[in-house]
Order: C-alpha cells, then sequence, then structure tokens
C-alpha cells in the first residue's frame, strides 16, 4: 500500500546555509562519483556576485566532482537543475518512491510504501539529496531564483507577509526572527496566515505574480 509524502528539500525560515550542508553519505545502489578529500581554498573558484559566499562555502564543502562541475561557473541552469533533479529521482527511485513532483516552494511530494518507518524516509532522502547534488544545486538554485540579490531574509519574509495582509503593519524583520525558528507567528487568521506564509517561502518578492 502507497502513501502520498510532503518532504521539505529546504526551509527559509532562518535562512542558514550550513542548516542545509549534510554529511556525505555514500549511499549503494546510487550513483556517486565523488573525489577524494573537500576542495582547499586555493582550488575553489573566485565566485563574484551576491550569491559568492555561498558558492564558495558549497564549493568547498563538497568532494562531488558533479557538483564540482555544475558551481565553478557561478551560476546554475535550468539545464543543470533538471539534470541533478534527475540524479536525485533515480536514487529515491531505487528505494521504492514513485511520482516524485517537485514543487516550487522547496518541497517535494512523492508516494512510498505504508510498510517503510518514517525516520528511514527522512534518512533515504537526505542521503538521495547530498549524493545527487540536489542538497548544493538545487539550494542554491532556489535560494537564486527567489532572492536574485541575496536581501536580508528576515526582512523580505517579514514584508511578504505584511504586504499579503496577514500580520500588522508594524511586523518586523526582527519579529520574524523571533518567531521563525518555532513557526508561531502573530496570524490574523491562521488558515489564511498559513497559505500566506507558503506563498511567501516560494516567493518572497512577489517576482512571479
Amino acid at each position: 500500500m502507497m502513501s502520498d509524502v510532503r518532504f521539505w528539500l529546504r526551509s527559509w525560515t532562518g535562512l542558514a546555509l550550513t542548516g542545509l550542508l549534510l554529511s556525505s553519505i555514500v549511499l549503494s545502489g546510487c550513483a556517486d562519483d565523488t573525489a577524494s578529500g573537500l576542495a582547499k581554498a586555493d582550488e575553489t573558484p573566485e565566485f563574484e556576485g551576491p550569491w559568492a559566499s555561498e558558492f564558495t562555502a558549497e564549493y568547498r564543502y563538497t568532494d562531488s566532482d558533479f557538483v564540482h562541475s555544475v558551481l565553478a561557473d557561478g551560476k546554475i541552469t535550468d539545464e543543470e537543475l533538471a539534470e541533478t533533479r534527475e540524479r536525485f529521482t533515480q536514487c529515491l527511485t531505487e528505494y521504492g518512491h514513485t511520482d516524485i513532483i517537485f514543487e516550487p516552494d522547496g518541497s517535494l511530494q512523492f508516494d512510498t510504501s505504508t510498510a517503510q518507518d518514517p525516520a528511514s524516509v527522512d534518512e533515504q532522502m537526505d542521503e538521495c539529496s547530498e549524493i545527487s547534488g540536489e542538497a548544493a544545486i538545487g539550494a542554491l538554485h532556489s535560494w537564486i531564483r527567489r532572492n536574485p540579490q541575496n536581501l536580508d531574509e528576515d526582512t523580505i519574509m517579514a514584508d511578504c507577509l505584511v504586504r499579503k495582509g496577514v500580520v500588522d503593519a508594524s511586523y518586523s524583520a526582527s519579529d520574524y526572527a523571533d518567531d521563525g525558528p518555532a513557526a508561531d507567528f502573530p496570524f490574523h487568521d491562521v488558515i489564511t496566515g498559513e497559505t500566506a506564509f507558503r506563498e511567501c517561502n516560494a516567493d518572497p518578492l512577489g517576482l512571479f505574480e
């Protein structure tokens, strides 16, 4: 018997690169093209632009030749993202997960056997994300897409919630920083607020409205 699962690949609340860097694990049955050792400082390209520090951190963290090849020019194309997701999907499929759908809000939906332990499914997702390169490439692509200039996350999320009218007009970046970790927001209406929060997560600047 199969059940539908929604899994968050990344969270924008309290966005921190280090929070998304997972331990590198070699998964049997999934392709892994890693070389020995992490990238040294003198082997790392000199990235430029608003997301340069994040590209540098991800490049140095990983020992994946595939991830290095994608990140080396300081940009991630739609074609490179598609290849990354194909690698991720293949890995998940080998675990028995089906009907895998990537959502704009940073989540992933798929069907999995009800016999699977939820903790094991979480581990499989993390491992496949790391090995496929999705942990680095998918995250960076999403961050850049929704916030091209790397503006302060707390500020743009607070502004978005105010703009949607689900919190008081006085709601500030510092308020969001306090409320974000526990996802305990002072919404005027919980249902409307949660919907607005998901929309802001996916598009805080209103770039795709």
